[in-house]
């Protein structure tokens, strides 16, 4: 497997981004108003997942938030068969790629076995959305270095009512609105049964009791 190229067909500038975050994640990026990469929020003393980092750190990619290119990605529907709660966040392409630093890789990660796949950084830096096109790389990935803010996030998609309602109900209690459209979506294959969810109830029930959004705990996602 070699590097990757640039030269790809502009077949499909995508609008549309999608990041995958565990559910009880989710309320300090809204309290935050950013996505964080891995080694920011290790400095912060949040815990990523450690499959992902060992990965990012074989890659050199520990800077990076992977945004991918279609809603039902790799890593979403792998976390959704196992049963751990989790929820996308819909981004405008657009306000990503514009953003200094940000870049693709040819494939997303969990399709990376070995540093050996490839001769030199994976990222091709880029400032418009033409190396972006789906062509013949359709699980390529958006990559944001640093942090991404939500200005440009058009949509919540939640996996079940019950999880978007326990949201709400956080949200109202600290007084913050949530002026994004917030469907649930089932996908088709997923027989998802929902994992930890009364630890993640009384994580958020914590914050809601503490009036602030606190550090997320440590429940299995990974």
């Amino acid at each position: 497997m070699s590097g990757p190229s640039t030269a790809i067909p502009a077949c499909a500038k995508p609008s549309t981004a999608y990041h995958a975050t565990p559910l009880h994640y989710l309320p300090s990026i809204l309290a935050d108003g950013a996505l964080y990469a891995k080694d920011v929020m290790i400095s912060r003393g949040i815990l990523p997942r450690s499959s992902a980092v060992r990965r990012d750190r074989m890659l050199g990619l520990g800077c990076y938030i992977h945004f991918a290119l279609r809603l039902e990605s790799p890593l979403l529907l792998d976390k959704l068969r196992k049963g751990y709660p989790h929820v996308v966040l819909e981004f405008d392409a657009a306000s990503l790629v514009r953003l200094a630093g940000s870049g693709s890789i040819a494939t997303n990660t969990k399709a990376w076995r070995s540093k050996s796949c490839f001769d030199v950084s994976p990222v091709c830096e880029t400032g418009d959305l033409k190396p972006l096109a789906h062509g013949r790389l359709p699980s390529r990935e958006l990559l944001v270095k640093y942090a991404a803010d939500l200005d440009g996030l058009k949509k919540i998609v939640f996996t079940s009512p019950e999880e978007r309602a326990l949201v709400d109900e956080l949200m109202r209690s600290l007084g913050v609105a949530i002026h994004l459209p917030c469907p649930t979506r089932a996908y088709a294959g997923i027989a998802y049964r929902p994992l930890y969810m009364d630890q993640v109830t009384n994580y958020f029930r914590a914050c809601a009791a503490a009036g602030v959004v606190l550090k997320p705990p440590d429940i299995p996602f990974d």
